[in-house]
């Protein structure tokens, strides 16, 4: 259960139910059998990609997956608004504040908490080094907004 506080309120009010999808922890457990859609990561070749996963009133959260940037040329690049949290699942990721000259790199396993609602630049730190490389996942990662943030 997720609860959230309304302003004036002496207790916090449910917003929103999530499920654990996890396996059951006991192996005497029957299977589950819940017929839900499975959000399914990106293929090894891919394009760009974007999948929105749970969303409520509180936060939305989307997976991006973006190829190795070219040998030759600018990276595939995503911009994000918004106050948030940004986790790298596979691969490394470039990002830098729109306008400013400093840039970061997160990677694999890494997490950055994003407190500015201003632009975000984010592309993948590293570039094909061959034709047969071009194409591949360069970086997964997960964006979860914030909507109500302060």
């Amino acid at each position: 259960l997720v609860f959230e506080r309304v302003a004036g309120s002496m207790t916090p009010t449910l917003a929103a139910v999530e499920l654990n999808m996890s396996a059951p922890l006991e192996e005497s457990s029957p299977p589950r059998m819940l017929q839900l859609p499975a959000l399914q990561p990106p293929l090894e070749s891919m394009e760009a990609s974007e999948f929105v996963g749970i969303s409520t009133k509180i936060f939305t959260s989307k997976l991006f997956a973006l190829p190795l940037a070219p040998r030759t040329g600018s990276p595939c690049t995503v911009v994000l608004r918004g106050v948030g949290i940004i986790h790298v699942l596979d691969g490394s990721l470039r990002f830098a504040k729109e306008g400013d000259e400093g840039e970061e790199i997160l990677p694999a396993g890494g997490t950055r908490l994003v407190k500015d609602a201003g632009p975000k630049l984010l592309a993948p730190a590293e570039r094909a080094t061959k034709a047969a490389e071009e194409g591949l996942a360069g970086v997964r990662f997960r964006w979860l907004e914030c909507k109500h943030a302060r």
